[in-house]
């Protein structure tokens, strides 16, 4: 299944007619769009409707409308169990064309997106003429060789090279880390995959969980087991004194949460959930310009996080709610539930999810998307979908749209800059993979906070939990098909 760029002529037509020639076969229609001030978002939300040919009263089982002065966000899902998600804002200013198009389907998909060759801008409104900064900087994981090394490096290990995040992310970030980090171990019930890994790191591999963690030199491990056995592993990791890295989710059920509180805290270990998101430069420059109040009270944040379910070698396990935790939901809520909660400072209050499993075969959802409201008011929407392809980039997307009542922030973080690769007759695609350097930074955080006492902008054990929280809300909307409030944890 591949993709294909569509020019912005035709696009309402193209849509409407994949819904009525071929309906079963679409599975997901997302589109953003800046709204002139003068025209009110709500009616701008049923003309849309209108020019794809969808009307809200016959063609959807479910739909929910959420709204402020300066954004809207809707989603539904069609009585053909196609998921629809549409989010409007009117703050017109900087860059006119805001507009993106995605029509995802079984056997190919149609997108439309402006922004290719940049990262992201940020447009603010100013009194005598608006601001517009476009962000390009895409830093390699090179960089953090010339930051400051520790009298002594931190050694580590690995427990289990079971999730994808292992091999794809974090052991090639350490690769390049080995002036900060030594890996000493590595867990693994599979000595024939892991045994490459510890030639590259003059490592040794063990079956023998205890003896692992009984070993004085360690001074922290990296979890990167199947989902459902992480309650165990940080269980007996914090009860030897070990700090964690830990890859989310951090748990999947939700009465593990507090467990795992209650364990970390009676060990006064430092726990860091893996969120590399937050460490983007243009993630940390979009915090700056907020916290100085540059784009004003924040009324809206859009947030999509796609993948392709680790495909082509998806793990078995993966396709397995009980281990995986649940499917897509599980899977992408949480990076950017947690750069929103990173560069708001606020909590999320309730959410409402909509969901379908169409597109892997699988039983858990691959399409899901999300909106609820912080609790100040302002909305938020995440799409977290499984919904791309095998030869698109390795992380998916992650974007965001931060509406402010003085100005934008659009941040597209790792989807845009694909190299073409031209020999023989065949054309191979090439993405450079500027995620290691937030994963290497992840990894050097805890060593500057380590070593200097400084202060770390990794998430902590709390933003890992508050993140599952939102998780384990989602699943109860799904369930429900209502706006469900979230459950904080009770850590008395």
């Amino acid at each position: 299944m591949k993709n294909k760029f569509l020019t912005s002529e035709g696009i309402q037509s193209l849509i409407q007619n994949k819904i009525y020639k071929s309906a079963k076969m679409v599975s997901c229609i997302n589109i953003q769009k800046n709204i002139p001030s003068h025209i009110d978002l709500e009616k701008a939300i049923y003309e849309e409707l209108k020019q794809i040919g969808l009307n809200d009263k016959y063609d959807f089982s479910e739909i929910n409308i959420l709204k402020n002065k300066n954004a809207i966000s809707l989603i539904a899902k069609t009585k053909a169990d196609a998921v629809l998600r549409i989010f409007f804002e009117n703050i017109c200013c900087g860059y006119p064309n805001s507009l993106n198009y995605e029509i995802i389907g079984k056997n190919e998909s149609y997108i439309y997106r402006p922004l290719q060759q940049c990262v992201g801008y940020i447009a603010i409104a100013g009194k005598n003429k608006d601001h517009l900064q476009f962000l390009t900087h895409q830093p390699e994981i090179n960089d953090i060789k010339d930051l400051p090394r520790p009298n002594k490096k931190t050694v580590l290990a690995i427990l289990s090279l079971d999730h994808p995040h292992a091999e794809g992310n974090h052991i090639p970030a350490l690769q390049k880390m080995q002036q900060f980090i030594q890996v000493k171990r590595i867990y693994s019930t599979n000595k024939k995959k892991a045994c490459p890994w510890c030639r590259v790191f003059g490592a040794a591999h063990s079956d023998n969980l205890k003896e692992v963690l009984s070993d004085p030199d360690i001074d922290a491990v990296l979890i990167t087991s199947k989902n459902n056995e992480h309650t165990e592993l940080i269980k007996m990791a914090a009860e030897y004194g070990k700090d964690i890295f830990c890859d989310k989710p951090i748990v999947t059920e939700e009465k593990d949460l507090k467990i795992i509180a209650e364990t970390v805290n009676k060990n006064h270990i430092m726990f860091i959930t893996t969120y590399p998101v937050r460490l983007h430069p243009s993630v940390l420059e979009a915090k700056k310009i907020i916290s100085k109040n540059k784009i004003g009270k924040i009324r809206a944040i859009m947030a999509t996080n796609h993948g392709c379910m680790y495909t082509p070698k998806t793990p078995d396990w993966v396709k397995n709610p009980k281990q995986n935790g649940g499917g897509s939901i599980m899977d992408h809520t949480v990076h950017v539930a947690d750069t929103i909660r990173f560069l708001t400072g606020r909590e999320f209050k309730d959410i409402m999810t909509v969901a379908s499993s169409s597109l892997q075969n699988i039983e858990a959802e691959d399409i899901s998307v999300s909106h609820g409201t912080l609790d100040d008011g302002s909305i938020f929407q995440i799409d977290s979908s499984w919904s791309r392809k095998a030869d698109d980039p390795v992380w998916g997307d992650v974007t965001f749209k931060i509406v402010g009542e003085k100005g934008v922030i659009w941040l597209d973080l790792y989807n845009n800059n694909c190299i073409e690769i031209f020999s023989g007759n065949k054309i191979e695609k090439l993405y450079p993979n500027s995620l290691l350097h937030q994963h290497g930074l992840i990894f050097y955080e805890y060593v500057k906070q380590k070593n200097w006492r400084k202060k770390s902008q990794n998430a902590d054990l709390i933003d890992g939990i508050r993140t599952m929280e939102l998780v384990f809300a989602s699943y109860s909307s799904v369930k429900t098909g209502k706006k469900t409030f979230v459950k904080k944890t009770d850590f008395s």
